[in-house]
């Protein structure tokens, strides 16, 4: 979404991330633990899609925060803290919103493990397969947008001082 990277790179990333999820659901289903994450029935579809779009764009504005900045203070270099960063934000949903919506944040889990569940004989219900898409690229778009209009304020501040 940054147009940094050439779409045949980004398709390619995506085609690994699904490849990668639908592995680790065949994996679980090998050790006996795959189960498709579901949405609480007694919520709303908005509330699930709301809850998956909220820390879907907290885990994505953290990323472009942490790994995607050019500056050297917020860059890169030196950053012991983005494993945990993370780490914590994905707890913090799971825990929060886990039964509500199932707590994927991330539409490649969401895919994959639906595609695993359907080759291992759990079939193809989509149930809440759209809350695993549809909200984390909501939130993944909405942290971009914040993301850039938040880099513009801190470079127009820069050339004011």
């Amino acid at each position: 979404m940054r147009l940094e990277m050439a779409w045949t790179a980004s398709l390619l990333y995506v085609a690994a991330q699904l490849i990668g999820a639908v592995l680790a659901g065949l994996i679980a289903w090998l050790e006996g633990s795959l189960s498709m994450p579901t949405a609480d029935p007694a919520v709303t579809p908005l509330l699930a899609l709301s809850a998956e779009a909220i820390f879907s764009f907290a885990l994505c504005l953290v990323h472009l925060d942490v790994l995607a900045a050019q500056k050297l203070r917020t860059g890169r270099r030196g950053n012991g803290f983005f494993g945990l960063a993370m780490g914590l934000i994905f707890l913090a949903g799971t825990v929060t919103v886990g039964e509500i919506s199932g707590g994927v944040f991330n539409p490649a889990a969401g895919i994959g493990v639906w595609i695993a569940s359907a080759l291992t004989g759990g079939g193809l219900g989509i149930g809440g397969l759209m809350y695993y898409i549809v909200g984390p690229v909501m939130g993944a778009c909405l942290a971009q947008a914040v993301h850039t209009l938040r880099a513009a304020a801190e470079d127009a501040a820069f050339l004011e001082a």
